[in-house]
């Protein structure tokens, strides 16, 4: 673990999102040490992302990688694969369709002084649920790895469900806190700001198991019932 080093870890396949979130991304954390994970396996994704931040001038990123993988990974499994190979001391899950604020991490980061041994889980606000529903979080390493048994994705969703989880898991354990100053939009399809790609029919076609996966884990108080990945 590398302290104060933050890591965002970005599965995708969309090229033109990946590229734009990662420069959005950058521009709006230069006071923070970033490394970058893009974990994909489409190729033009892989090019782009990797043209971009080789073409990075500036000096807030400590490193990136490009995790190609040829075979088809599911969100949980690439997802976790960036987690394994990441240094940072706060980890971030991201995704390539979000628009990060000006001093959103600034405001993220601060919010850790809410948890006395450093261990929690801060929510951004997205400019559309308010303080009902954080879709995007980050986490301090210690956090995961106490509290998760060192996943940030669920390997029991097929989908992206798995945000639910953390947000449930993390009140009950005392260890959330929503920030408003910590503005990350989500370009969601579902609130009319993008189009919808065949990506998104793909993880539509998992909603009904995944929410009903989670309404029973709900129910039994999400026993940890799954393997660590690291």
């Amino acid at each position: 673990m590398i302290k104060n080093l933050v890591s965002i870890v970005m599965p995708t396949m969309r090229p033109e999102g990946a590229v734009d979130t990662t420069r959005e991304t950058l521009l709006t954390a230069q006071d923070h040490l970033l490394e970058f994970i893009v974990v994909t396996e489409d190729e033009a994704t892989r090019d782009a992302v990797t043209k971009l931040l080789n073409s990075y001038d500036g000096k807030n990123l400590e490193s990136f990688q490009v995790l190609y993988q040829k075979e088809s990974r599911r969100p949980w499994k690439a997802s976790n694969d960036g987690l394994r190979v990441s240094n940072g001391e706060y980890v971030a899950l991201w995704a390539d369709d979000l628009l990060p604020q000006p001093g959103w991490l600034t405001a993220a980061l601060e919010a850790f002084t809410n948890f006395p041994d450093g261990i929690g889980l801060v929510g951004f606000n997205d400019l559309h649920w308010g303080d009902s529903l954080a879709t995007r979080y980050i986490a301090h390493r210690e956090y995961i790895i106490k509290y998760q048994n060192g996943v940030l994705a669920f390997p029991h969703y097929e989908g992206w469900i798995h945000d639910l989880e953390w947000d449930k898991r993390a009140r009950l354990a005392d260890r959330f806190v929503w920030v408003e100053g910590a503005v990350v939009e989500h370009l969601h399809y579902s609130f009319g700001k993008r189009p919808k790609d065949s990506f998104d029919e793909q993880s539509e076609e998992t909603w009904g198991l995944d929410k009903a996966e989670f309404d029973r884990r709900e129910k039994l108080g999400f026993p940890n019932d799954f393997e660590s990945v690291i």
